[in-house]
């Protein structure tokens, strides 16, 4: 059983308090058997209560606030220009989970070769969990007493972190409400515009501070 912190890196937030590996998975007498096991899940941002304004809506609002910030025609061409801030920082994360394993045997001997790949989508843009993993269990029976054999494991995670920056201007939480609808994320050239009316774009941040944590670990036993 692991217990630690590489657990949560390699099995996530799940493995928090302790992860169980089960190595006594063997392959049987008999013909080869693949199997392959598969799937997808989705997830989704919850929604608030809260009701944003579009660009046209908001430049009404300053308007109101100020009168004459902006021309009848200015407030036109914004009910094309308008940034669904939520939609710039977050996405709906996708997971997805592979297993490949190959088994088989004799009456004395037997194989069992599975490899694993994991990737879980942050609900974060730049952010994430990659999960690989390779497993091997061989035994032979050289004598009626006697049985050698191994249980290799090997697994390899890297998890992309965007930094939030707590709460503050620079934070994409932060920013999904209080960045001004009219202005767009990226310039023309495709640069990100840190012209955002709150602070930096929290695009640029993310981007400059992105970190990436690898984790290794390998689990040989040898049994007799």
């Amino acid at each position: 059983m692991l217990k630690d912190g590489a657990s949560t890196a390699l099995y996530g937030a799940r493995g928090g308090n302790g992860v169980i590996l089960i190595t006594s998975k063997k392959g049987k007498p008999g013909k080869g058997v693949i199997e392959y096991q598969g799937s997808v899940g989705y997830g989704s941002l919850p929604q608030t209560n809260l009701d944003m304004m579009n660009a046209e809506q908001f430049r009404i609002y300053r308007n109101f606030l100020d009168p004459g910030t902006y021309t009848d025609q200015e407030i036109i061409e914004a009910r094309t220009e308008s940034t669904n801030w939520r939609d710039v920082f977050f996405r709906d994360p996708i997971t997805t989970n592979h297993q490949l394993s190959f088994s088989g045997g004799t009456e004395t001997s037997s194989y069992y070769i599975s490899g694993g790949y994991y990737s879980q989508d942050g609900i974060i843009e730049r952010s994430g969990l990659e999960r690989t993993s390779l497993r091997v269990n061989l035994s032979n029976d050289v004598k009626d007493w006697l049985t050698i054999g191994t249980n290799f494991t090997v697994s390899y995670a890297s998890e992309k972190l965007a930094d939030d920056f707590g709460v503050n201007t620079n934070s994409p939480i932060t920013q999904a409400f209080f960045n001004e609808p009219d202005r767009p994320a990226f310039n023309d050239d495709g640069s990100i515009n840190n012209n955002v009316g709150f602070g930096f774009n929290a695009l640029e941040q993310t981007s400059n501070r992105n970190r990436k944590v690898k984790f290794e670990e390998t689990i040989l036993k040898m049994c007799n």
